[in-house]
């Protein structure tokens, strides 16, 4: 039987984005959120980044902030590096805030996709 992470990542190798970003963005359980945050980084569509950062503003739940600053890290573009900058400047918590300079710097060395 497959777990929640595999079903997701299977959903989004089938191009499901819609269908990702609302369980990441709506679901009620924590763990489905999760996987479907995770998931996100396989995804190569600007409203995946757009929803991520929208989720890792609006979000008090440190592991879904975790999981949301991972998955930028994955797949933002040199076109986030200051979004990305600014907001780990702004973040108060500090593992966070460090994956998402990270991710930054990580970001600058990629074109945009779309």
């Amino acid at each position: 039987m497959k777990t929640l992470a595999e079903k997701m990542e299977e959903m989004a190798e089938k191009g499901k984005t819609a269908k990702i970003i609302k369980i990441a963005e709506t679901s009620k359980k924590r763990d489905e959120r999760i996987a479907a945050i995770s998931a996100m980084r396989l995804l190569k569509e600007e409203a995946t980044i757009r929803s991520l950062i929208e989720n890792l503003i609006k979000e008090e739940d440190v592991e879904i902030r975790k999981a949301v600053a991972t998955a930028l890290d994955r797949i933002a573009t040199k076109r986030e590096t200051d979004k990305l900058m600014h907001l780990s400047n702004n973040e108060g918590e500090a593992d966070i805030a460090e994956i998402l300079r990270i991710a930054a710097i990580n970001s600058k060395e990629r074109t945009p996709r779309w």
